[in-house]
């Protein structure tokens, strides 16, 4: 009888310290995993800041864009590298983000696996002036702190027809003299 209440005690302690293992790990995986509202506030201090810390790493990384402008029979293209940010994942946002974006820069994605966050093209079109406004990375991979500069590049272009294009869907389009500026904000690790 007293063997048996030694097997009964010794089962019981090992269900209860398994229970305690399992449970400290699965909190501890969902302790690391990034919130909707954390990539919301993150977007944002991004987006207004020149440097930052988190409490995390994020992976960053380059997704290609095209730009091509068209001036008359001729077309011209060049690659855009926009940024995109990624950590462990969270399951409740979209796949991607849009490519072409008349108001925010940064958007939340995720893949179920890892979440982050994803730069759009901002477009502003005022007279003959075409603003496209992005982020992107100084160089791939791993980050908890961030430095944020700009780097500006004007085109000028005179012809009757100028047709800008990102990704093929059209943005602007121009008689006479078109200035297109290029803000692209570097997100550096």
């Amino acid at each position: 009888m007293r063997a048996l209440a030694v097997v009964v005690a010794l089962i019981v302690a090992s269900a209860l310290a398994l229970k305690a293992v399992y449970w400290t790990t699965s909190n501890a995986q969902l302790s690391d995993v990034i919130s909707a509202a954390e990539l919301e506030r993150l977007a944002v201090v991004i987006e207004t800041s020149k440097s930052l810390s988190t409490p995390r790493e994020f992976y960053l990384e380059a997704k290609p864009a095209k730009l091509c402008i068209s001036v008359g029979e001729g077309r011209r293209c060049r690659v855009l590298s926009l940024a995109r940010l990624s950590t462990k994942g969270l399951a409740s946002l979209p796949l991607s983000a849009p490519v072409v974006s008349t108001s925010r820069l940064l958007w939340s994605w995720s893949n179920g696996s890892y979440s982050g966050l994803q730069s759009s093209i901002r477009v502003e079109a005022k007279g003959n002036l075409l603003t496209l406004t992005y982020f992107s990375i100084e160089r791939t991979g791993l980050a908890k702190r961030f430095e944020v500069w700009e780097e500006i590049e004007e085109l000028r272009v005179l012809a009757d027809k100028v047709v800008v294009e990102v990704e093929d869907v059209r943005v602007g389009e121009f008689k006479g003299l078109v200035r297109i500026r290029l803000v692209k904000r570097v997100i550096g690790g």
